[in-house]
Parts: structure tokens; sequence; C-alpha cells
């Protein structure tokens, strides 16, 4: 009987806070912003490619949203091609990106997520390093953005993710190469 208890609750538990999903590279993507373009007068206008990117973990559907290296490679590669940095052809620029930390809550009402990306920008000419810091961001999901608690994380993940991109693309534009 008690076998059938523990069942019950563990199945009860499981259809009331549903299955984590992993962060979607769309909602990461830093959107087109004034604040955020670059002008065709910078060293990184249309002038980037993505080298490497780590630190990035599958998501386990009975567990907590993470962050894919897929999904965060596609959302910086939208994000640099949408804000005038990611290059059609050969690139002067390389960018690399390590997911160094990713500190989410287990559980909450409101959830905040601290993502610290390591980005590290490389001149393709001369192997220079010309950019090479660790951004950090946090993004709050409130209970009203959504009830269930795997989806204010994969929400809090999404938004800090694309706000840690927003500070690396406002940075780069200001670094003279």
């Amino acid at each position: 009987m008690k076998v059938l208890q523990c069942i019950f609750i563990s199945l009860s538990l499981c259809l009331l806070t549903g299955c984590a999903s992993g962060a979607n590279s769309q909602n990461m993507t830093a959107s087109i912003k004034p604040s955020l373009s670059v002008s065709p007068s910078s060293a990184f206008y249309q002038s980037m490619v993505i080298e490497k990117i780590s630190g990035g973990k599958d998501t386990n559907p009975i567990w907590m949203s993470k962050v894919s290296n897929e999904d965060f490679q596609y959302a910086l590669k939208s994000s640099l091609h949408q804000n005038h940095l990611y290059a059609g052809g050969p690139s002067k620029y390389t960018v690399s990106a390590e997911i160094a930390a990713l500190d989410q809550p287990i559980m909450g009402v409101d959830m905040s997520v601290s993502s610290k990306v390591r980005y590290k920008v490389t001149r393709v000419s001369d192997k220079t390093v010309v950019f090479n810091e660790v951004i950090a961001a946090t993004y709050t999901a409130k209970f009203g953005d959504s009830l269930l608690g795997v989806e204010r994380l994969r929400l809090a993940n999404e938004g800090s993710i694309r706000q840690n991109i927003e500070i690396f693309i406002s940075k780069i534009s200001k670094v003279n190469a």
C-alpha cells in the first residue's frame, strides 16, 4: 500500500510541476537595439565569427532547465548577426565563449538566475586577444510569468543569457581594436 502511495505522490508532483525543458535559443537572442548596434566605422562591424562555445549543459527533463552549448551558440550568433557584428564571409575576429557559471535556485516563487560567461575575442591576422572578460548578468522570472516552477526557471535562464549577450555586445562595441 505504501508503494502505491509513493508512486501516486510522485506522479502527482510530476504532473503539477511539469518536465524541465532546455533554454530556447530564440529567447536568448539579443534583439536589435539602437544602443547595441555597431556602426560601419567600428573595427568589429560585420567582422566576427564564433570559434568555440563551451560550458553549457543539456537539460535533464526530470531535473532542471539548463543552457546547452548548441542553443547558446545559436543565440550568440543570431545576436551578433542582428547587431551587425557577424561576418558573412571572411572574418577579422573570432569569438570564444564559455559559460563559467549558471547559478540557479532549486525552487522559489520568483526565480533569479545569474550567468557568468567568459568571452574572448581574438584578431585572426596576428592572434592577438583584444577582449577577454567574464561578464555576469542576472534575470528574475516572476511568479506571474508562469505558474510552473520549471517554466519560470527556463525563462530566468533565457533572460540571464540574453542580458549577458547584450552586455557583451555593448562592451565589445566600445573596444578600440
